[in-house]
């Protein structure tokens, strides 16, 4: 859907949006609830509404407004709905390093809500807080049932960096995949010397991401189409690296920042530009300053 016609009344506006959500369709999220706002004042929309807005002004780099528009979420009073404002609030917090705030109302989550180290971003934020200002606490905990980035944040391993990349040059696994031509020794080369100019992605949290178009086909989505873009993610705050996936950053529903930074190969490697999405064309410029 290219433009939001006028005459579309709230309702369908509404069924709109959650199919957008369910497609994971972003830029239309943001259109349509752009346009719903222009018609029914945020304030007195469903947190719903407004909690995936403050996620997604988060994308745009709007970091102030996604913790205003979620705090005045808490003030509706509905737990689900609280429960997401604070999660946004806590990755917005992290995203600034502003471990005091995003310690804060974390404390409030895991007072709040007994089984919230349940859900894997809570608790990935829990441990980032932790080894950043209680990293002797971590010691002793076990990674028998973490994920594999909790894993990481608990006892970061370059080895088992390695081992997890594998999945994206296997042959047989129906998963996204680098070109034959491409190895992990190299992409890791052009990684570690890309991250030194690269900007930060604002959907970082309790990880780092960046996003880098290569500038030629480089492997394969999910469904098999050619892509030219990786995703990286580094331990936060650090070039230690967690994944390196093969992503499409041209033609996508998603928000999100891109480097601009060509693969090796080319007679000469110009100093990385910052391609934005329309929906981020207004993005902070003070990213450009890092």
């Amino acid at each position: 859907m290219s433009k939001i016609e006028k005459y579309m009344d709230i309702a369908t506006l509404q069924k709109y949006f959650i199919n957008a959500v369910d497609q994971k369709d972003e830029r239309l999220q943001l259109k349509l609830l752009e346009e719903y706002f222009s018609r029914v004042p945020m304030l007195i929309t469903d947190g719903i509404y407004q909690n995936q807005y403050a996620y997604l002004m988060k994308k745009l780099g709007k970091v102030d407004n996604c913790i205003n528009i979620s705090q005045r979420v808490l003030n509706i009073g509905k737990e689900t709905q609280s429960f997401y404002a604070y999660e946004n609030i806590i990755n917005a917090y992290l995203y600034l390093d502003n471990y005091e705030n995003a310690e804060k109302y974390l404390n409030i989550v895991l007072s709040n809500y007994k089984n919230a180290l349940e859900y894997p971003n809570i608790l990935l934020c829990f441990l980032e807080i932790k080894r950043k200002k209680a990293p002797k606490t971590l010691k002793g905990v076990t990674e028998r049932n973490c994920n594999y980035y909790q894993s990481q944040v608990i006892h970061y391993k370059s080895s088992k960096f390695y081992r997890y990349m594998q999945i994206y040059f296997e042959k047989e696994k129906p998963v996204r995949k680098f070109k034959k031509e491409f190895t992990l020794e190299k992409l890791e080369e052009y990684v570690k010397s890309g991250l030194n100019m690269a900007i930060k992605s604002p959907d970082s949290y309790a990880v780092d991401m960046y996003y880098f178009d290569l500038n030629q086909n480089i492997g394969y989505d999910s469904l098999g189409k050619e892509v030219t873009g990786i995703k990286v993610v580094t331990l936060k705050g650090t070039k230690q690296l967690l994944a390196i996936e093969p992503v499409d950053v041209i033609d996508s529903n998603k928000i999100f920042l891109v480097n601009k930074y060509p693969y090796q190969g080319e007679k000469t490697r110009e100093s990385t530009k910052v391609l934005y999405k329309s929906q981020i064309e207004k993005f902070n410029r003070r990213y450009n300053r890092d």
